[in-house]
């Protein structure tokens, strides 16, 4: 008994007061009766005897009543159906666990509340907004009438222009007074005059407005224009294209007229050059190399009686001889130049359509625009003879256009050599007898498209040679034959070229591929096709910006340093020679590419043209060929 009243005590003190503070306060906490209730029946229960300590009156007076405690009903769950197991054969079973999509809180998303679509406005404002949109339907219906009131116009004028032809072609049945009717056609026919006046290369902008005026389909693409200069003919005179190219300008230069001749003066061309650092030239014709200013001046008359023909253009040309650094293995300082040359002169005989000529005009063959492969007015026109078509010659297999050269090349003791690194060289054979050909010709099932090849000889004047052909025309020889084993100082340079014109798109896309020197034979040719190679590759393209105004756009690359075959057997820069040492020149300068020999070449062209004026930037980037195979930036 002493045992269970001290441990009962033991739990009043532990169960009734409170704990002693740091802070030397004391607290006290009332007993907690149903705590002790709970222990004291733990405690008698572990015992075995009951606790009948405390009376009944005693506990209800400490204790509050407790509430009888809710009763928990529990659901029984319903049966769950087994998950599906999913077994393979070769692999253990694999539970699933697929997702409620009760679950899921769509209404929480807001792409799945709806909006309300409806636009709240006032009626009167409704009403304005429809009479606005009445109004402007309105105006529409009124803007289509007046177009269809036009239409209907503008047929009645068509349909008055149709019944005026119409008459003219029944009057034209009737042969009498066909000279009165044909009046303007007679007085065209029996003008040889503008007819057969032809445009140099290069002159005052006309050659190029030839070109353009054939991509902008004001003139017909039948001409390949990869041999020129151009010939006017009788369908269009020299008049007629400068009227095409500006329906403003007034030209009528005739001092003498009648059926059979014709005299009249031909424009004055003023050409003018100023180098401020260092001599540069570029398809200027008979300008020379030097610093400073320097112009040509240009002009004649043309005469024709019957079948002949003849032009006389001198040029005067005075150059200044500006002062510049020079080396020992570059430059030259130029003398001052002061000449009258013949110029861009010609006679001629005309057999149809083809021409027998005395001349000294620059030619140009092939189809580059900035450079040509064998034939440019980079340097000075050569006195020459020649035979070739007037125009493209028509057949059933397609137009044809032709041109054999033979002439006289010189060079000016004076002057140092283009292909020299502008130094003065002296030579004793400084006369060579030039042989070019050049053939185009436009298949009848590929209209608007050319194809020619290109062919230049030259030996000197003084060669133990006696037969014609091989000694003045060799370039109607054979293909093939090197250099190494050939016992005559002569060099020759073969081309191949090819334009593509489309006059729908105001376009022309043109190649040209050429070597400096002959194959030895067809097996030379297949096994090293690159060596002594180069090309020319261009792109040219007009846009109408409105009626009379257009873009023109062109990029043009020149390649003629040697390709990497020069490592096994090199073939010297493009239009140098061992045999000529003076290599492919016209008084010192290079006949072909103007960007020089053996050099590579990238032009871009942007310019607005309208009529005679013209106004772009042309950009050039010239990669000079140092030596053999070494190229320089400059």
């Amino acid at each position: 008994m002493n045992l269970r009243i001290s441990l009962f005590c033991i739990m009043l003190l532990l169960l009734g007061y409170s704990h002693v503070h740091a802070q030397d306060t004391i607290r006290y906490r009332g007993p907690n009766l149903s705590k002790i209730s709970a222990k004291t029946k733990s405690i008698v229960a572990s015992i075995g005897k009951p606790f009948t300590f405390f009376k009944k009156d005693t506990l209800k007076q400490q204790t509050k009543k407790l509430k009888p405690a809710k009763k928990v009903t529990v659901k029984t769950p319903k049966p769950v159906k087994p998950e599906k197991i999913i077994t393979t054969g070769a692999y253990n079973p694999i539970k699933i666990n697929l997702p409620k999509l009760d679950k899921i809180p769509f209404s929480k998303i807001a792409f799945w509340k709806r909006t309300d679509t409806v636009v709240k406005i006032s009626k009167p404002k409704l009403n304005q907004l429809r009479k606005s949109k009445i109004d402007k339907l309105k105006d529409k219906v009124e803007d289509l009438n007046t177009l269809v009131y036009n239409l209907e116009k503008t047929k009645e004028n068509y349909l008055l222009k149709k019944l005026d032809i119409e008459t003219e072609i029944s009057s034209l049945s009737k042969k009498d007074s066909l000279p009165s009717k044909l009046k303007a056609e007679i007085e065209e026919f029996l003008m040889p005059t503008t007819a057969s006046v032809s445009v140099p290369v290069g002159f005052m902008d006309i050659d190029e407005q030839v070109r353009n005026l054939q991509l902008l389909e004001k003139i017909p693409s039948n001409h390949s224009l990869t041999i020129r200069p151009f010939n006017s003919n009788a369908s269009l005179s020299y008049t007629k294209l400068l009227n095409l190219i500006d329906t403003n300008i007034k030209y009528n230069g005739v001092l003498y007229q009648d059926k059979h001749s014709f005299i009249g003066l031909l424009p004055i061309n003023l050409l003018q050059k100023f180098n401020s650092d260092h001599p540069y030239g570029w398809n200027d014709g008979a300008m020379s190399y030097s610093k400073g200013y320097q112009f040509q001046v240009s002009g004649g008359v043309y005469a024709s009686w019957n079948k002949f023909k003849l032009q006389l253009r001198p040029e005067y040309v005075n150059t200044a001889n500006g002062t510049y650094s020079t080396s020992n293995s570059w430059g030259q300082v130029t003398q001052s130049i002061k000449k009258i040359l013949p110029g861009q002169s010609s006679l001629r005989f005309d057999l149809g359509g083809v021409s027998l000529s005395a001349s000294t005009q620059n030619l140009w063959w092939g189809p580059g625009i900035y450079n040509s492969m064998l034939m440019s007015n980079n340097a000075q026109g050569f006195f020459h003879y020649s035979i070739g078509t007037n125009r493209p010659l028509k057949s059933f297999m397609g137009n044809f256009q032709f041109q054999i050269v033979s002439g006289t090349l010189k060079s000016d003791t004076s002057q140092g050599y283009e292909n020299g690194y502008l130094k003065k060289r002296t030579y004793l054979n400084n006369e060579r007898y030039f042989s070019g050909l050049t053939l185009s010709y436009q298949p009848a099932f590929m209209k608007n498209v050319s194809f020619g090849i290109t062919r230049a000889f030259q030996n000197y004047a003084n060669n133990n040679i006696t037969k014609f052909v091989p000694k003045y025309l060799p370039v109607v020889s054979s293909f093939f034959g090197s250099a190494y084993n050939d016992t005559i100082n002569r060099d020759q340079l073969l081309a191949f070229n090819t334009r593509w014109v489309f006059p729908k798109n105001h376009a022309e896309v043109y190649f040209e591929f050429g070597y400096n020197d002959a194959k030895d034979n067809f097996r030379d040719l297949m096994v090293d096709m690159s060596h002594s190679s180069g090309y020319i590759f261009g792109f040219k393209k007009l846009s109408y910006l409105n009626t009379i105004d257009y873009l023109d756009f062109g990029t043009e690359i020149t390649r003629m340093a040697q390709t990497p075959s020069y490592l096994m057997r090199n073939a010297g820069n493009f239009y140098e020679h061992g045999r000529v040492t003076e290599g492919y020149t016209n008084q010192n300068q290079t006949m072909g590419a103007g960007s020089g020999f053996g050099n590579n070449m990238q032009t871009v062209q942007l310019s607005w043209n309208r009529a005679w004026n013209k106004f772009g930037f042309i950009f050039n980037h010239i990669e000079i060929e140092n030596s053999p195979g070494t190229p320089a930036l400059i």
